[in-house]
């Protein structure tokens, strides 16, 4: 799926999930986290999965919507870390 197919695609409208102004947005929020360690990516979502939390915006169905996404890119393990981290994050 290229970038405009996500973009344009209904779910995402839809909840107004979509963030993303442009594709060139996407790349600049990804190079952010290039260099990072795990445990640093793991502390930054932790940190806007709160910060969401205090504003009302968290929305676990969110998470379950990348999950279904994510399942046919995914190999095993990766679905399983996935799982791991969205079950951390609920």
């Amino acid at each position: 799926m290229d970038f405009k197919t996500f973009s344009n695609n209904s779910d995402c409208k839809k909840n107004g999930a979509n963030t993303y102004k442009s594709e060139r947005d996407v790349y600049d929020a990804v190079d952010k986290l290039k260099g990072k360690s795990e445990s640093e990516l793991l502390g930054d979502l932790m940190g806007e999965a709160a910060r969401l939390k205090r504003e009302g915006k968290f929305d676990p169905a969110e998470l379950e919507a990348v999950y279904e996404t994510a399942k046919g890119m995914m190999s095993d393990a990766q679905l399983k870390r996935l799982r791991s981290l969205i079950d951390m994050l609920k």
